[in-house]
Formats: C-alpha cells, sequence, structure tokens
C-alpha cells in the first residue's frame, strides 16, 4: 500500500463516516419528531429518562439503516473523493506522476468492497440479534412482546 493509496482511503473514510452521520441523524430528528408523544411518556415510565429511551430504540435502528444505504453510502464515497482530487487538481498531478486513472480507482473499489462486505456482515450477524427490538414500533414500546420478524413477500413469485 502506498502512500497515495492510504491518502484516498482516509478520505474515503472520512467522507462515509460523515455520510452515514448526517442520513442517520436526519432519519432519527425526522422519526424522533414523528414519535415525540410515545418518547416522553414511555421516558417518563422509564429509570433512564428519555435519553435511555432514545438510544435502546434507535441503536438496532442504525444497524437496519446501515443494512439500508451501505450501497450508496459506498457509491457517494467514491464519487465525492474522485469529484474533490479532480477539483483540486490533484488528479492532474497523480496523472503526471504516470499514475493512470485505474490505479487511481483501485483503493477505492477495494473500499467499496469493504464496505458491501461489512454490509453483508452487519445482515449476517448483526441484524439477527437485534430483531425482536427492531419488531417494535414506537407506539408499542413497553406494550405487547415483540412479533416473529417475517421476510417480505410482496414481490414473491407464484407459480
Amino acid at each position: 500500500m502506498t502512500t497515495i493509496d492510504r491518502y484516498l482511503l482516509q478520505h474515503y473514510a472520512k467522507v462515509l463516516i460523515v455520510l452515514f452521520i448526517s442520513f442517520s441523524g436526519l432519519y432519527v430528528i425526522v422519526d424522533f419528531c414523528n414519535n415525540f408523544d410515545e418518547f416522553l411518556s414511555y421516558g417518563k415510565r422509564q429509570s433512564g429518562g428519555i435519553a435511555g429511551v432514545i438510544a435502546i430504540y434507535y441503536g438496532p435502528r442504525m444497524l437496519q439503516l446501515f443494512d439500508q444505504l451501505a450501497g450508496l453510502l459506498a457509491m457517494l464515497s467514491a464519487m465525492f473523493v474522485i469529484t474533490v482530487i479532480s477539483r483540486s487538481n490533484e488528479l492532474t498531478a497523480l496523472m503526471a506522476a504516470g499514475i493512470g486513472p485505474a490505479r487511481v480507482l483501485k483503493p477505492l473499489l477495494f473500499a467499496s468492497l469493504f464496505v458491501a462486505v461489512l454490509g453483508v456482515a452487519n445482515r449476517e450477524f448483526g441484524l439477527p440479534q437485534v430483531r425482536d427490538s427492531l419488531s417494535h414500533n414506537a407506539q408499542d414500546l413497553g406494550g405487547r412482546p415483540a412479533a416473529n420478524a417475517l421476510p417480505d413477500t410482496t414481490f414473491a413469485l407464484t407459480y
């Protein structure tokens, strides 16, 4: 791994983290505003207060959100890094140094592949651990027991 690879991967990781925090923050704010009354009433009954309820409710949902956004995050991060190095003329300098565009894309493609593998690992190991928490919505936080998480068969083929 060369210095250029580490530089590109560092930019990629920063952009990936900022994008995930931005998307998850937007999701939490919108969902929290929609369910504020439920969180407030349940937070008064719990010892941790409303902050504890928010952490318990949105923690597992961050895994679900990463599952849904992993591909988009990987693509946007790679595109943003290429755009930034092109706009700041770093790509021109790299090409003038004899480093081709395919060589510049190589670490970004491997990083995107790594994000895809993280998404698969999350789907196979992370989400099954929190499926009971994900089966509750904000209206039944302290209510009925968890329902079975069933796959979506809306688009199933019928013979």
